[in-house]
Formats: C-alpha cells, sequence, structure tokens
C-alpha cells in the first residue's frame, strides 16, 4: 500500500517506508496525484477537467498528451493499478492500493471521532505547494486548504467541549490551543480557550492571550475583534 500525505509535510511512500522522490520532484504529476486523491465528490473525474486544472494554457492536442505523459509516469512510478481509467474519458485512484491522510482525516469525522480527526491532521493541505500557471488547480487548493482548516478547527472545539465536560480542564485546554494553532485567527477557538482559562480560575491567562490575539489581529489583518468577543473578554475583565 502506498501512503499518500497532505496535510502538511508532503510525501508519497511505499509500505516499506521508501519515498517516491520521482514524483515529489515533478509538481504537475503530484498535483494530479493530489486531486485525484482530494477532490470531491471522490471517483473519476474527466479528462478535459484535469487539463482544465493543470494544463489551460495549451492546445487541447498538446494539453491531452501532457495529461498522458503524467498519468504514465505516475503509473510506471507507482504502480499500473494505482490510477486506473474509465472508458477513455476518466481517470480515477484506486484506495486499495494508495492510502491518503485527507481520506484517513475525513473517514473520521464522518464517523464521528474528532479525537482520531485531530490526530490524523498535521498541518495545512498541501502547504507551500504551488504549480505555476495553474490558475484553476490553485483556486481549488485554496478553497480545500481552508474547508480542511476549518473541519480541523471544529474537530479540536469538539474535543475541547467533550473533554470539558468530563472536568479535564487541561485537555480541553490543550485542544483549544490546537484549534488556535491549526487556525490562528480563529475567534471561536479563542473564545473558547478563554472561557475554560476564566472557568478554571486563570483570569490572568485568559487577559493575555486575548491581547495577543487582538494585537496579531491588527498587524496580520487591519481588524479588530468582533463584538462577541470582545464582550466575553469584558465579561472576565469586570470579574477579574
Amino acid at each position: 500500500m502506498i501512503t499518500l500525505r497532505m496535510l502538511g509535510a508532503i510525501s508519497v511512500r511505499s509500505s516499506e517506508g521508501t519515498e517516491f522522490h520521482v514524483v515529489l520532484r515533478r509538481p504537475k504529476q503530484l498535483a494530479l496525484l493530489a486531486y485525484l486523491a482530494a477532490a470531491r465528490p471522490r471517483g473519476f473525474h474527466t479528462r478535459d477537467e484535469l487539463i482544465g486544472l493543470l494544463w489551460p494554457d495549451l492546445h487541447q492536442a498538446r494539453a491531452r498528451n501532457a495529461l498522458r505523459q503524467a498519468v504514465h509516469h505516475l503509473r510506471h512510478a507507482l504502480g499500473p493499478e494505482v490510477i486506473p481509467a474509465r472508458g477513455t474519458s476518466g481517470l480515477g485512484l484506486d484506495g486499495c492500493h494508495l492510502s491518503s491522510d485527507v481520506a484517513d482525516f475525513e473517514a473520521c469525522l464522518e464517523r464521528g471521532d474528532p479525537h482520531a480527526a485531530l490526530a490524523a491532521y498535521h498541518g495545512d493541505f498541501l502547504k507551500g505547494f504551488h504549480v505555476p500557471g495553474a490558475v484553476e488547480f490553485s483556486h481549488w487548493l485554496d478553497q480545500e486548504r481552508e474547508r480542511l482548516r476549518a473541519n480541523a478547527v471544529a474537530a479540536a472545539l469538539s474535543v475541547a467541549q467533550h473533554e470539558e465536560k468530563r472536568g479535564n480542564v487541561v485537555g480541553a485546554a490543550r485542544a483549544a490551543t490546537q484549534a488556535l494553532q491549526v487556525s490562528p485567527y480563529a475567534e471561536s477557538a479563542l473564545r473558547r480557550l478563554v472561557r475554560i482559562l476564566d472557568g478554571a480560575g486563570d483570569r490572568a491567562e485568559a487577559m493575555r492571550l486575548y491581547e495577543a490575539f487582538a494585537r496579531r489581529l491588527a498587524a496580520d489583518l487591519g481588524v479588530d475583534p468582533a463584538p462577541e468577543t470582545r464582550a466575553a473578554i469584558e465579561t472576565i475583565r469586570r470579574r477579574a
């Protein structure tokens, strides 16, 4: 079984741990593999769709040849069974021969296991990856990166809520902190964390985190925290 890692550090490894460097060195082949593994809905994708994503500037005949070459190289490197074809128009990915951390992450969410989902999320989707000239692929990548990040934040906040109900303040604070690490501007995560700290009596730390968050928003985005967030911290400040 080949494993494709796209959350955080990118890797393509065999079951023995051998890295497929030839795939990692070719951005469009890696982009094609990643799209077949992560694009929704899961299944087969038409060649026209794939060409529009990765070779939009080429003449139709040259673009189709570029796709054929990319598929040929991927099959040669990973095995012919990894990318099956459906007729002459569709290409897909065989999950029996290649697994991905994105699929694992989403499977955890679907079965209602936020703890396992959070453990499977190791960073942004295809972090730092870029394919020059592939505008549509870049748009898809940005959307998927944000969607998966939002799902990871939701999983972390679900874990925080669960741990808080159990009376595990340390675990709840850790999970809320993970949510902020995944998305540093997520105000829902900040509000959860300061409420946990306030409930534990550590109002000074809650205030410090809020002030650092407000400075980060102002410096990076030029905005203030939302009224809901300011109201929550004012309540804590008055009690403190």
